[in-house]
């Protein structure tokens, strides 16, 4: 896949990037829309929500080539999320899952991750300098 992401909406608190992305398959090459938005809301003073969000919408050429090569839809959008999962495990490995309201144990090593790459004080709390930090 190759992706080429243009800012739609680049703002403080939202981040919204579109692609019309080549995806490569054994029978040739397709397009795909490739959607990745990023928000953060504050939650308190000290404290704020992080939501990543990515979705892929089959564009009219991915359509005709799939009808061409007698693939059914379910296929590739099974084989699209998977290869998603796998991504999103070895990129962020310490990826907290569904939101569930809680700062758990794989929160606070995301945190606390963070925290270390960036040369902070380590103690995996979502403070105002750790959402500071994100922002640059």
């Amino acid at each position: 896949m190759i992706q080429q992401y243009v800012g739609e909406v680049t703002e403080k608190r939202l981040w919204r990037m579109v692609s019309e992305s080549d995806a490569f398959s054994p029978n040739g090459r397709t397009k795909v829309q490739i959607i990745w938005e990023l928000s953060v809301k504050p939650i308190d003073e000290g404290h704020c929500e992080y939501t990543n969000h990515v979705v892929a919408h089959p564009t009219d050429e991915f359509m005709a080539f799939i009808k061409k090569h007698n693939i059914k839809f379910e296929d590739p959008a099974a084989a699209r999320q998977a290869a998603g999962g796998d991504h999103n495990r070895r990129e962020t490995p310490l990826n907290v899952g569904a939101p569930d309201g809680a700062i758990g144990a794989k929160t606070t090593a995301a945190i606390a991750d963070f925290e270390q790459k960036n040369g902070m004080p380590v103690n995996g709390r979502a403070s105002q300098k750790v959402l500071e930090a994100q922002r640059r």
